[in-house]
Protein backbone atom coordinates (compact mmCIF):
# COMPACT_ATOMS: atom_id res chain seq x y z
CA UNK A 1 0.00 0.00 0.00
CA UNK A 2 1.44 3.42 -1.08
CA UNK A 3 0.83 6.09 1.01
CA UNK A 4 1.09 10.43 0.60
CA UNK A 5 2.32 12.88 3.14
CA UNK A 6 2.98 16.77 3.55
CA UNK A 7 5.83 18.51 5.56
CA UNK A 8 5.12 21.29 8.08
CA UNK A 9 7.04 23.86 9.55
CA UNK A 10 6.38 25.28 12.90
CA UNK A 11 9.21 27.21 12.99
CA UNK A 12 8.49 29.17 9.38
CA UNK A 13 4.79 29.68 8.92
CA UNK A 14 1.51 30.32 11.01
CA UNK A 15 -0.24 27.49 12.95
CA UNK A 16 -3.45 28.74 11.20
CA UNK A 17 -2.43 27.77 8.14
CA UNK A 18 -0.37 24.73 8.76
CA UNK A 19 -3.68 23.25 10.12
CA UNK A 20 -5.87 24.68 7.06
CA UNK A 21 -3.08 22.60 4.79
CA UNK A 22 -2.79 19.55 7.40
CA UNK A 23 -7.08 19.62 6.62
CA UNK A 24 -6.66 19.55 3.14
CA UNK A 25 -4.52 17.08 2.64
CA UNK A 26 -6.79 14.48 5.57
CA UNK A 27 -9.59 15.42 2.99
CA UNK A 28 -7.66 14.34 -0.42
CA UNK A 29 -6.51 11.14 1.03
CA UNK A 30 -2.88 11.91 2.29
CA UNK A 31 -1.65 9.92 5.72
CA UNK A 32 1.61 11.36 7.03
CA UNK A 33 3.11 14.59 8.44
CA UNK A 34 6.28 15.09 8.33
CA UNK A 35 7.99 17.87 10.37
CA UNK A 36 11.47 18.57 11.87
CA UNK A 37 11.36 18.74 15.96
CA UNK A 38 14.97 19.34 15.90
CA UNK A 39 15.23 22.80 14.03
CA UNK A 40 12.80 24.86 16.34
CA UNK A 41 14.89 27.13 18.67
CA UNK A 42 12.61 27.51 21.56
CA UNK A 43 12.54 26.21 24.87
CA UNK A 44 12.38 22.26 25.88
CA UNK A 45 8.86 23.11 27.18
CA UNK A 46 7.80 24.92 24.27
CA UNK A 47 8.96 22.47 21.79
CA UNK A 48 6.57 19.78 23.65
CA UNK A 49 3.43 21.77 23.94
CA UNK A 50 4.06 23.07 20.13
CA UNK A 51 4.27 19.62 18.99
CA UNK A 52 2.02 17.89 21.38
CA UNK A 53 -0.57 20.31 20.08
CA UNK A 54 0.66 19.52 16.19
CA UNK A 55 0.00 15.61 17.18
CA UNK A 56 -3.53 16.20 18.52
CA UNK A 57 -4.44 17.89 15.44
CA UNK A 58 -2.70 15.07 13.04
CA UNK A 59 -4.69 12.63 15.09
CA UNK A 60 -7.92 14.55 15.38
CA UNK A 61 -7.58 14.22 11.18
CA UNK A 62 -6.51 10.98 10.77
CA UNK A 63 -2.93 11.71 10.05
CA UNK A 64 0.42 9.89 11.53
CA UNK A 65 2.61 12.33 12.87
CA UNK A 66 6.30 12.20 11.81
CA UNK A 67 9.17 14.18 13.31
CA UNK A 68 13.07 14.52 12.32
CA UNK A 69 15.38 13.93 15.35
CA UNK A 70 19.07 14.31 16.37
CA UNK A 71 21.36 13.64 19.06
CA UNK A 72 20.88 16.92 20.38
CA UNK A 73 16.96 16.75 20.75
CA UNK A 74 17.57 13.27 22.41
CA UNK A 75 19.85 14.74 25.22
CA UNK A 76 16.88 17.67 25.57
CA UNK A 77 14.51 16.13 26.07
CA UNK A 78 16.13 13.23 28.23
CA UNK A 79 14.96 10.54 25.60
CA UNK A 80 16.99 7.07 25.29
CA UNK A 81 16.80 3.91 23.17
CA UNK A 82 15.10 2.17 25.76
CA UNK A 83 12.65 5.03 26.81
CA UNK A 84 10.77 6.88 24.15
CA UNK A 85 7.75 7.71 26.79
CA UNK A 86 8.42 11.72 26.20
CA UNK A 87 7.61 11.01 22.03
CA UNK A 88 4.27 8.73 23.44
CA UNK A 89 3.65 11.76 25.13
CA UNK A 90 3.72 14.24 22.63
CA UNK A 91 1.85 11.97 19.96
CA UNK A 92 4.85 11.01 17.55
CA UNK A 93 4.00 8.26 15.24
CA UNK A 94 7.16 8.00 13.43
CA UNK A 95 10.29 9.18 14.62
CA UNK A 96 12.70 9.84 11.75
CA UNK A 97 16.26 9.34 13.02
CA UNK A 98 19.05 11.35 12.06
CA UNK A 99 21.40 8.87 13.56
CA UNK A 100 22.39 5.60 14.64
CA UNK A 101 22.81 4.28 18.26
CA UNK A 102 24.41 1.24 17.17
CA UNK A 103 22.97 -2.30 16.61
CA UNK A 104 22.11 -2.32 20.36
CA UNK A 105 20.90 0.75 20.33
CA UNK A 106 19.10 0.57 17.16
CA UNK A 107 17.08 -3.01 17.98
CA UNK A 108 15.99 -0.99 21.30
CA UNK A 109 14.50 1.36 19.37
CA UNK A 110 12.66 -0.72 16.82
CA UNK A 111 11.57 -2.88 19.31
CA UNK A 112 9.99 -0.36 21.78
CA UNK A 113 6.49 -1.06 23.08
CA UNK A 114 4.53 1.97 21.92
CA UNK A 115 3.75 1.98 18.74
CA UNK A 116 6.30 4.26 17.77
CA UNK A 117 7.58 3.27 14.14
CA UNK A 118 11.21 4.05 13.45
CA UNK A 119 12.79 5.21 10.40
CA UNK A 120 16.33 5.66 9.78
CA UNK A 121 17.91 7.83 6.96
CA UNK A 122 18.89 5.84 3.31
CA UNK A 123 21.66 7.60 3.07
CA UNK A 124 23.32 7.22 6.34
CA UNK A 125 23.10 3.51 6.95
CA UNK A 126 23.43 0.53 3.99
CA UNK A 127 20.79 -1.69 3.56
CA UNK A 128 22.72 -5.13 5.00
CA UNK A 129 23.35 -2.84 8.69
CA UNK A 130 19.13 -3.46 8.97
CA UNK A 131 19.69 -7.05 7.69
CA UNK A 132 22.09 -8.08 10.05
CA UNK A 133 19.67 -6.68 12.93
CA UNK A 134 16.96 -8.02 11.74
CA UNK A 135 18.70 -11.34 11.95
CA UNK A 136 20.16 -10.22 15.66
CA UNK A 137 16.01 -9.37 16.56
CA UNK A 138 15.00 -6.07 15.24
CA UNK A 139 11.16 -5.96 14.18
CA UNK A 140 11.03 -5.42 10.52
CA UNK A 141 7.52 -4.50 10.77
CA UNK A 142 8.56 -1.44 13.17
CA UNK A 143 11.23 0.07 10.66
CA UNK A 144 11.15 2.20 7.56
CA UNK A 145 13.85 4.07 5.98
CA UNK A 146 13.23 7.32 3.56
CA UNK A 147 15.50 9.41 1.83
CA UNK A 148 16.98 12.86 2.28
CA UNK A 149 15.58 15.66 0.58
CA UNK A 150 17.82 18.84 -1.10
CA UNK A 151 17.18 22.17 -1.18
CA UNK A 152 19.95 23.40 -3.23
CA UNK A 153 20.00 22.81 -7.06
CA UNK A 154 22.40 20.03 -8.22
CA UNK A 155 22.92 18.67 -5.09
CA UNK A 156 19.75 15.94 -5.31
CA UNK A 157 20.46 12.23 -5.61
CA UNK A 158 21.09 10.81 -9.17
CA UNK A 159 18.40 8.76 -10.34
CA UNK A 160 20.45 5.50 -10.93
CA UNK A 161 21.71 5.75 -7.17
CA UNK A 162 17.89 6.31 -5.69
CA UNK A 163 17.32 3.25 -7.86
CA UNK A 164 19.77 1.19 -6.41
CA UNK A 165 19.80 2.38 -2.20
CA UNK A 166 16.23 1.87 -2.75
CA UNK A 167 16.19 -1.15 -4.46
CA UNK A 168 18.47 -2.82 -1.61
CA UNK A 169 16.11 -1.70 0.97
CA UNK A 170 13.23 -2.82 -0.55
CA UNK A 171 14.73 -6.63 -1.50
CA UNK A 172 14.73 -7.01 2.47
CA UNK A 173 11.44 -6.01 3.03
CA UNK A 174 12.05 -2.34 4.29
CA UNK A 175 9.33 0.33 3.76
CA UNK A 176 11.55 3.80 1.46
CA UNK A 177 10.13 6.88 1.48
CA UNK A 178 11.35 9.91 -0.64
CA UNK A 179 10.42 13.56 -1.00
CA UNK A 180 8.91 15.36 -4.22
CA UNK A 181 8.70 19.06 -4.88
CA UNK A 182 5.69 21.69 -4.86
CA UNK A 183 6.13 24.46 -7.17
CA UNK A 184 3.48 26.51 -5.99
CA UNK A 185 4.49 29.72 -5.53
CA UNK A 186 5.85 31.50 -2.10
CA UNK A 187 6.68 27.57 -0.75
CA UNK A 188 9.02 27.21 2.54
CA UNK A 189 10.67 24.78 3.71
CA UNK A 190 14.14 24.43 6.01
CA UNK A 191 17.23 26.09 5.05
CA UNK A 192 15.33 29.04 3.86
CA UNK A 193 15.09 26.67 0.96
CA UNK A 194 13.67 28.24 -2.55
CA UNK A 195 14.40 25.82 -4.90
CA UNK A 196 11.66 23.31 -3.51
CA UNK A 197 12.77 19.78 -1.48
CA UNK A 198 13.27 16.96 -3.62
CA UNK A 199 14.94 13.63 -3.30
CA UNK A 200 16.27 13.55 -7.01
CA UNK A 201 17.86 16.29 -8.70
CA UNK A 202 16.41 15.26 -12.09
CA UNK A 203 12.67 16.19 -10.80
CA UNK A 204 13.17 19.14 -8.99
CA UNK A 205 11.68 20.98 -12.07
CA UNK A 206 9.04 18.80 -12.58
CA UNK A 207 5.69 18.91 -12.29
CA UNK A 208 4.53 17.38 -8.83
CA UNK A 209 2.17 14.73 -10.30
CA UNK A 210 4.72 13.56 -12.89
CA UNK A 211 7.38 13.48 -9.91
CA UNK A 212 4.99 11.00 -8.32
CA UNK A 213 4.38 9.20 -11.33
CA UNK A 214 7.71 8.49 -11.74
CA UNK A 215 8.71 7.63 -8.59
CA UNK A 216 5.52 5.01 -8.40
CA UNK A 217 6.70 3.75 -11.28
CA UNK A 218 10.16 2.71 -10.10
CA UNK A 219 8.23 0.04 -7.35
CA UNK A 220 11.06 0.78 -4.81
CA UNK A 221 9.34 4.02 -2.76
CA UNK A 222 6.39 3.33 -0.87
CA UNK A 223 6.16 6.24 1.09
CA UNK A 224 5.94 10.19 -0.97
CA UNK A 225 6.09 13.22 0.59
CA UNK A 226 6.22 16.60 -0.41
CA UNK A 227 9.19 18.38 1.34
CA UNK A 228 7.87 22.03 0.90
CA UNK A 229 5.34 23.91 1.98
CA UNK A 230 2.25 24.67 1.02
CA UNK A 231 1.52 22.89 -2.03
CA UNK A 232 -1.08 24.31 -4.18
CA UNK A 233 -4.82 22.92 -3.81
CA UNK A 234 -4.09 21.78 -7.76
CA UNK A 235 -1.22 19.60 -7.04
Amino acid sequence: MKSLGISIYPDVAKMKDIYAYMEKASKTGFKRVFTSMFSVKDTTENVIKMFTEVGNKCHELGLLLSVDVNPELFERLEAKPNDLSIFKQIGVDILRMDMSYGPEGDIQLINNSLGIKIEFNASALKASYFKSIIDKGANANNLLVSHNFYPQTYTGMKWEKFLRVSKEFKDIGIRVGAFVSSHAPNTHGVWDSVNGLPTVEKMRDLSIDLQVREMLASEVIDEIMIGNAFASDEE
